[in-house]
């Protein structure tokens, strides 16, 4: 229950900004300030104690406080945030160059102002609701809460029924079930005499420990194993009742009746676990493990003594998996397999209803279980920041924490990474309909989002609205509507029309995140009321048909990410470089930059900027962005002046981690989606030197051969590297590379007498090679042989790397199944 913690994160540090002398604040509101500032810590200490707990069984009067007092915690930061706006505005409609004392003269004109009156009121208040909550913590006892949950015993856990299923009830099981067989025999000889481990991966409910538990019925079945166990361990495991219950399996008779074993510690456990199983073949099944540490603590409880034992785990988080062991993947179920499932579960039996009516609608619901939705991960990662969900810590920058919570939601498989273009680099997020489902649920539940579908037709007037999500709707005029956006804080509209009639933009007051992504007008926007979103920190205005952005978008100075990607704005304002704490700008092909705006924004950590040649200056500014860390530029036109100017410009961004250099030249339509017009060894050494370097995708309208060097101190740091170049790696080169695509000429390579090849295996930490075979002027014979020489380099390798091979002009010849696609 995370979202019960609100703004609870970032507040405190708001209030402390308040009390600076800078602010001359009265003396009794400094002091109701300070109220605030101690009480915060004790609020939000309390709602994490909440949010340990499943929803369904917190008490519903703690539900109702923990509502409370994250609305509070809104209203509070919507209080401390607007002062700050409305000081910082008013500093900067004076001259740009006032001193100090001028500044402490337009708080102090300020502080007569209404506004300012009426923000001391709101604290007062404020302060009265913090009084009534903390009155109620007390009452309610919510610091009992996480102890009641954690010795509750009531709660049936819903594990014990996979484990007890008749093997007639289950569906597509057999499939999973014999493979997972065939992993644990796999192996013959001397090294089949070890120990096993194979790690059961897949999200909850997909059927981890339903399969774990057939395999393992079989197995005992065979008797094959000295001795068997299968134990489960959760969320909040009690290790020392998991190793009685291991115990206790392994041998009924002798532990059931031992008062010692009750009385030993997980040190004592563990070493009668070791004595138990020495120079025994066992079978172990480990269920539900969610953290590596709880994995390095029961393996030191199963020992290897070459007797050819077996174990089995099952886990939803993909960090246990890797460090188990062998990894086997669960995969959904087929769709015959799904529907036998469903009419099973709906109607009983396996057969389909006779009501057509009823055939119809199961096979929307069928249809609905299998679709997912796309995420691009940029847009998400800086979306939460501009919410607020990532907080600035020591160390990573903030997109670098944003990549660590969409990491770990990863993990815990509760979204699907996707990655560009088979690459491993993840480039986005893939969220089930189940899941979906799951998030609205909750967010509807505990108020953190209200929805409109095309299918909904007005919103709860219970709650307060904070954040409004509308999908696929043609909208119309309600006025009443204008009145319930003053508090909202995320404004969402996806795939809608008629947006004319959208609230106006004046009745946002606090907003900080505006979307209209594929949305359509009925007639020219208005867009110029945008500027007095002071609040405003992410606008995104993707795929949606604008032709201009009005100079008033200089006004938002708190403005973070600017996404006018797919958009008809053919020009940015000039204005656009006033926004100093911009860190993300993705622009359209279509759109030119004036020049000295993109040279203003030093703040930029992503720029997105396609059609450069119709803003030339904007490239030899870019030297000045030394924070960019992602770089997306596109040429129509690139000539030995554009040429000169990137990479000059390139060798100042010591921070820059991604770089995309696109090119329209009329190469091959392989390699047509990016590029430059054409490129030398200078070139690369310069990019070579550049330290944060993680991704390079490059190519020359003049193809090159490159011997990448080792020992020279470039590309250190690279992770992927995607190219239409010819490389050869020496000792040393690359170091860190995982993905690797570039091309590879026959002729050239199979006339080479090189024993080394292309010199892969000097690449150790290689995990996926894509190689585009030129095979012009090669014979078919030729082909066939360099593609035997270079599957044999990948093979040897000692990571085992797969291997994906493309072949292009090629004689007219019936190209071979695994060419493709394949792996080694």
């Amino acid at each position: 229950m995370e979202i019960a913690r609100g703004a609870m994160g970032s507040l405190l540090s708001k209030l402390g900004e308040l009390l600076k002398e800078e602010y001359n604040l009265q003396r009794s509101v400094k002091k109701d300030i300070r109220f605030l500032s101690r009480e915060r810590p004790m609020m939000h200490a309390a709602l994490r104690m909440v949010g340990e707990v499943p929803l369904d069984q917190l008490d519903d009067l703690v539900k109702i406080w923990a509502r409370e007092v994250r609305e509070l915690s809104y209203d509070m930061e919507d209080i401390a945030d607007t002062f700050k706006v409305h000081i910082e505005q008013g500093s900067q409609q004076a001259d740009l160059g006032c001193t100090q004392g001028f500044a402490r003269k337009m708080v102090n004109l300020f502080k007569k102002g209404r506004s300012h009156r009426q923000i001391v009121n709101e604290i007062k208040n404020i302060k009265d609701r913090v009084k009534e909550v903390a009155e109620r913590r007390d009452r309610y006892k919510v610091e009992s809460i996480s102890a009641s949950y954690a010795q509750a015993t009531a709660t049936i856990d819903p594990r014990l029924t996979a484990l007890f299923k008749k093997v007639t009830e289950l569906v597509g099981i057999n499939g999973a079930r014999d493979m997972l067989i065939r992993r644990l025999s796999k192996g013959a000889g001397a090294f089949d005499e070890k120990l096993k481990v194979v790690s059961v991966i897949g999200v909850g409910g997909l059927g981890n420990t339903t399969i774990a538990k057939a395999v393992y019925d079989i197995l005992v079945h065979g008797g094959q194993f000295d001795c068997c166990a299968f134990a489960s361990v959760g969320q909040n495991p009690d290790m020392k009742r998991f190793f009685k219950d291991i115990l206790l399996q392994l041998d009924k008779h002798k532990y059931m009746h031992i008062t010692a074993v009750t009385l030993m510690d997980d040190r004592q456990l563990i070493n009668e676990l070791l004595e138990f199983l020495d120079k025994k073949r066992y079978l172990i099944v480990i269920d539900d493990i969610w953290e590596t540490s709880t994995w390095d603590l029961i393996k030191n409880a199963l020992p290897d003594s070459n007797c050819e034992s077996r174990i089995i785990t099952t886990t939803r988080i993909s960090k246990v998996a890797e460090q188990v062991g062998d990894i086997y993947n669960i995969q959904p179920l087929s769709d015959d397999n799904a529907e036998k499932l469903f009419y099973t579960r709906i109607f009983g039996f396996d057969g389909k209803y006779p009501s057509n009516q009823l055939t119809e609608v199961s096979k929307k619901i069928l249809k609905k279980c299998g679709e997912d939705y796309w995420i691009e991960k940029y847009q998400l990662i800086w979306r939460w920041i501009a919410e607020g969900f990532v907080h600035e810590e020591k160390g990573p920058v903030l997109f670098e924490q944003g990549e660590r919570f969409l990491d770990e939601l990863i993990n815990r498989s509760l979204i699907q990474p996707s990655d560009r273009y088979h690459s491993g680099i993840v480039n986005g997020c893939r969220v089930h309909d189940m899941v979906l489902d799951l998030i609205r649920s909750l967010s509807s539940e505990e108020n953190f989002c209200a929805m409109l579908h095309k299918e909904q037709t007005m919103l709860s007037q219970n709650n307060i609205v904070r954040r409004l999500a509308i999908h696929k709707r043609i909208l119309e005029h309600n006025p009443k509507m204008n009145v319930r956006m003053a508090q909202v804080r995320s404004f969402n509209a996806y795939m809608c029309g008629h947006m004319d009639c959208m609230p106006p933009l004046w009745s946002f007051k606090v907003v900080r995140v505006l979307v209209l992504d594929l949305c359509n007008f009925t007639g020219s926007p208005h867009l110029e009321p945008i500027g007095k979103l002071l609040h405003l920190k992410y606008l995104g205005l993707v795929n949606t048909a604008i032709a201009e952005l009005p100079k008033e978008v200089g006004n938002l100075t708190l403005l973070q990410t600017l996404d006018i990607w797919r958009t008809s704005i053919e020009e940015l304002p000039s204005t656009v470089g006033k926004l100093k704490r911009l860190i993300c700008l993705r622009a359209d092909s279509n759109t030119r930059v004036p020049a000295g705006v993109i040279g203003s924004l030093t703040s930029l950590q992503q720029l997105r900027l396609h059609s450069a040649d119709k803003s030339p200056s904007a490239v030899v500014e870019l030297g000045k962005l030394v924070e960019l860390r992602v770089l997306e530029i596109q040429f129509c036109k690139m000539d030995q002046n554009s040429r000169r100017s990137l990479v000059e410009s390139v060798c100042n961004l010591f921070n820059i981690q991604v770089l995309e250099v696109h090119y329209d030249h009329s190469g091959p339509t392989e390699w047509a989606y990016l590029g430059v017009g054409f490129i030398d060894v200078q070139d690369l050494h310069t990019l070579g030197r550049l330290p944060a370097l993680r991704c390079l995708y490059i190519s020359s309208g003049i193809l090159l051969s490159y011997v990448v060097a080792g020992g020279d101190g470039l590309f250190q740091n690279l992770r992927h590297c995607t190219t239409n170049l010819e490389f050869m790696f020496q000792q040393g080169a690359m170091p860190m590379l995982a993905h690797l695509e570039f091309r590879v000429s026959v002729l050239g390579l199979g006339r080479r007498e090189d024993p080394a090849g292309l010199g892969l295996g000097h690449l150790p930490f290689l995990e996926l090679v894509t190689l585009y075979l030129q095979c012009s002027g090669a014979s078919i014979v030729e082909v066939a042989e360099v593609k035997v020489m270079l599957r044999h380099e990948v093979h040897v390798h000692p990571n085992h790397p797969t291997l994906n091979l493309e072949e292009y002009h090629c004689q007219s010849q019936q190209p071979e199944d695994d060419d493709s696609g394949g792996s080694v």
